[in-house]
């Protein structure tokens, strides 16, 4: 059964841009991938060329025409690496907030440490004071040595005796403050006890961590100083207020920066399906305004969380101005395939094409051709071939109005069917596809009729629908 059908179109041209466009986008995250986790060594070399082999694996399956399989393995790639990448930043961020955690506890020792050593009017080793000092504002650089200056300091608060005496007394009193922690220290207990806020300050280390794992230490600095400040409040209602504020803040720049981070992303990728178009003025422009802009916004923070402002509101809008450009570019080259395509095809299954005709077809968006062994009938093409989107009808030319025998309209619509077969054999064979959207039966609507006019097949009448006829 056989009525006027809507097809779609994609050319082997057409298929090669698209597999070397995600070829493209799973280099341009590999290279991300490899440039953030070397930053922090977070991959080793095996690493890196298993990233970057996903590249070569692509490059195979488009060198063997497997389209269907690219587009898939280099979906699950780009997943993949985006995926690896946050994995990586989680367990490098969790490292670093056990640190922050361990600085916040050993200052919270320090402080409490140095105000009981002056109650009791004693006075640690100079070197001893100056760790504790430095430790209490949270600046200590070697946090071991802070901690063995913790357990010696608070030796001092220990009457003096032999010392096996002295150790057995300090692990009773470990035992006294806390059963079952016997070899332990009195430094590791001071240091790890759990404070009223650690809840808030855990999420606090969190926070930082995550913003030094993925924008930088920098850019972190102002909270982490936050921090410290925080932790000396005596207050215990305004430390509390002043983490809550800290918190909130934090989320918001951590939020910014992701929203900045993944809109530069999207500028690599597209900076890499343009870099091969370096042949038009307008792709080397938009290139230039791309790597100016990524490079102008690299030592940015967002502080707002709503994208369409700042930073990340001009990245967003350049990327979409060169989405819908490279949308429009590559539109008109796959049309004037699938055209040249289509015309091939029907050439080589017996329909009369000459030269000149998709240019024609191009410009008004509908071709008639004749059918070389039966000259009184021939295929209609309809639609904007730049859309993929087409219509094809079996149409009949006679030779004065009302003259054509509608007794052959179904044996000709069946003739159309097998020619519509026969058009996706030939795109098949040439690496293209053809897929059927929509169908009318055979006899459903009358056969469409031309009046037969001199000059070029082209060139004839416009049609004349008649009475029940549609349109798809």
């Amino acid at each position: 059964m056989s009525g006027p059908k809507v097809i779609r179109v994609k050319t082997r041209g057409e298929r090669i841009a698209e597999a070397e466009r995600w070829i493209g986008r799973v280099a341009s995250a590999a290279r991300r991938w490899e440039q953030r986790v070397s930053a922090d060594g977070l991959a080793s070399a095996p690493d890196i060329v298993a990233a970057h082999a996903h590249v070569v694996a692509l490059t195979r399956l488009l060198a063997n025409d497997h389209f269907a399989e690219l587009e898939r393995h280099a979906r699950q790639a780009i997943a993949f690496l985006d995926d690896d990448l946050a994995r990586r930043r989680e367990r490098l961020a969790e490292q670093r907030a056990r640190q922050h955690g361990r600085r916040r506890r050993l200052a919270s020792a320090a402080a409490s440490l140095l105000a009981t050593l002056a109650d009791a009017g004693t006075n640690p080793p100079p070197a001893a004071r100056a760790l504790l000092e430095r430790g209490r504002t949270g600046d200590a650089d070697n946090l071991d040595a802070l901690e063995s200056a913790i357990g010696e300091s608070v030796l001092l608060l220990v009457p003096a005796e032999d010392t096996t005496a002295r150790n057995a007394r300090q692990a009773a009193l470990a035992t006294r403050l806390d059963p079952g922690e016997i070899t332990r220290t009195l430094a590791d207990w001071l240091s790890d006890r759990p404070s009223e806020d650690d809840g808030a300050a855990n999420r606090m280390d969190r926070d930082i961590a995550r913003l030094e794992s993925e924008a930088s230490a920098a850019i972190a600095a102002p909270f982490a100083e936050r921090a410290r400040q925080i932790a000396a409040e005596p207050l215990v209602r305004r430390r509390r207020l002043l983490l809550d504020s800290l918190g909130l803040d934090l989320a918001a720049t951590l939020h910014g920066w992701r929203t900045l981070e993944r809109i530069r992303g999207q500028l690599e990728d597209l900076a890499s399906e343009l870099a091969p178009l370096v042949a038009d003025p307008q792709a080397v422009a938009l290139l230039d305004e791309i790597a100016a802009t990524i490079a102008g916004s690299s030592g940015g923070i967002l502080q707002a969380a709503d994208p369409a402002t700042g930073p990340a509101g001009d990245l967003a809008a350049l990327h979409q101005r060169g989405i819908d450009w490279l949308a429009d570019y590559h539109a008109v080259r796959a049309a004037q395939g699938r055209r040249d395509a289509v015309l091939s095809a029907l050439s080589a299954i017996g329909y009369e094409v000459r030269e000149g005709m998709g240019t024609l077809w191009g410009e008004s968006r509908r071709l008639v051709v004749r059918h070389g062994a039966s000259q009184d009938i021939g295929l209609e093409l309809a639609g904007d071939p730049t859309a993929g989107r087409l219509q094809l009808r079996a149409v009949g030319f006679e030779t004065a109005p009302d003259t054509w025998d509608h007794g052959r309209d179904r044996d000709i619509e069946q003739g159309f069917c097998t020619h519509l077969q026969q058009l996706g054999a030939q795109l098949d064979a040439h690496g293209g596809e053809l897929a059927l959207e929509r169908a009318v039966p055979a006899g459903t609507q009358p056969l469409r009729t031309l009046a037969a006019a001199e000059g070029p097949t082209e060139r004839v009448a416009q049609a004349r629908p008649r009475q029940g006829e549609r349109a798809l």
